[in-house]
Order: structure tokens, then C-alpha cells, then sequence
């Protein structure tokens, strides 16, 4: 018998600086140190069956991360969860989790809310007439290389709240907007504006009608 897990887990602390790809393998080390029963794909480079909704940038934190996988066993979420942060490396802490009685639950996210706290801080008047635009053309590494790309519409929102901008941005299968090029936008078209340095979390990653995964 075998179960479809999804878990949501913290990445902090050291744990920004690993790669996604270095990720993924930290991952698979934990859940065989974790004695983790994870279901194998057939054929003859079999692999693990799990996958993650959205990949994180480099530097980038978060508290709220999703992961599904498929497990050969029964073994309930809580379980899992205990046995993977008995092993987990630091800075990557699982919080919660269960069975995926959706199989397309990652193909209805649509957006990520952000918070980033800048070096120095638009004003609100400036982020408005910032949002005002019609578009907004950077420079946008794609799959076919670093092509001049319009990111108008893949932002939802940007708001002030106390020291940080809270971003909601296009996130999935059909668009993914990081918040370091929402930066550059804004370096780009707000005037005088020059932010060199800033902290960003994920916190939250949400459906298409804007709702909490």
C-alpha cells in the first residue's frame, strides 16, 4: 500500500544558502536517514517520487514550502514529520503535513507572497505611480536565455508594512516572478531609488483566487 504525502517545512538560517539542486539532494539524504519509506519510479534510472511546488532562490527564506511524495507504507504524516526532523540539516524544519487527497493541489498555485525589507524604503507614493505603469521591461533570465521581459502583469500587489514590502507575485506552471527582479524594476523606474541590499522571505504560497495552499 502506498500513500501520497504532502508536508509544508520551514528553509532558514544557513539552509538560504543551498542551491535547489543541492536542496533536492540534501532532501533525498534526509528521508533515507529519516528511514522514510519513499516510493521509487520504474525503469532503468529509477528515482524517488517526490516533487516540490515552487523552487526557492538562492538567499531566499521561507515558512511555508510544500513538498508531496509517495510512500510505501501507511505511515502517517506525523510520523514522517518526526522522523525527518530528527535528521534534518540545519535550518530545514518540517511543520506540518498530510495524506494529498488532491493529486493537482500544486497545479492550482498561481501566486507567492514575499516580504523584503530593503536598505532603503520606497515611499508609498512612489510604490502607487510604480504600480501605476503600463509595463515594465528588465532583463529576465527565461529557458531560452536573458531576454528583455514585460513583468507588469505578473505582479499582484506591493504594500508597505512597517519596514518591508509585502509582494504578492505570479508564481506556477503558467508564470514565476521572483521578487530580486521586481527589485530591479524598481531600481529601474523609481527615480533616485537605488536598493542594493535586501532581506526576502516567502510566506505564503497561494492558489489562483489568492488563497492559502
Amino acid at each position: 500500500m502506498s500513500n501520497r504525502i504532502w508536508l509544508r517545512y520551514e528553509k532558514k538560517d544557513l539552509a538560504k544558502y543551498i542551491s535547489h539542486l543541492d536542496f533536492v539532494r540534501a532532501m533525498n539524504r534526509t528521508l533515507r536517514r529519516g528511514e522514510v519509506p519513499v516510493s521509487y519510479s520504474q525503469g532503468f534510472n529509477p528515482h524517488p517520487k517526490l516533487s516540490f511546488a515552487l523552487p526557492l532562490s538562492l538567499g531566499t527564506t521561507s515558512n511555508c514550502e510544500l513538498i508531496e511524495l509517495e510512500v510505501d507504507t501507511d505511515m502517517a504524516p506525523e510520523e514522517i514529520i518526526e522522523r525527518l526532523n530528527s535528521k534534518a540539516p540545519v535550518g530545514l524544519k518540517f511543520v506540518d503535513g498530510g495524506i494529498l487527497e488532491d493529486k493537482k493541489m500544486f497545479n492550482k498555485i498561481g501566486y507567492a507572497k514575499y516580504q523584503v525589507t530593503p536598505d532603503i524604503m520606497p515611499s508609498e507614493s512612489q510604490i502607487e505611480d510604480f504600480l501605476k505603469r503600463d509595463n515594465m521591461v528588465v532583463k529576465k533570465k527565461t529557458k531560452s536565455g536573458i531576454n528583455e521581459t514585460d513583468i507588469r502583469k505578473d505582479i499582484d500587489s506591493i504594500k508597505i508594512e512597517d519596514t518591508s514590502l509585502i509582494m504578492v507575485l505570479a508564481a506556477g506552471n503558467e508564470a514565476n516572478l521572483k521578487p530580486e527582479t521586481v527589485i530591479l524594476a524598481m531600481n529601474t523606474y523609481i527615480e533616485g531609488l537605488s536598493i542594493d541590499d535586501y532581506d526576502c522571505e516567502r510566506t505564503g504560497i497561494l492558489d489562483k483566487n489568492k488563497k492559502y495552499v
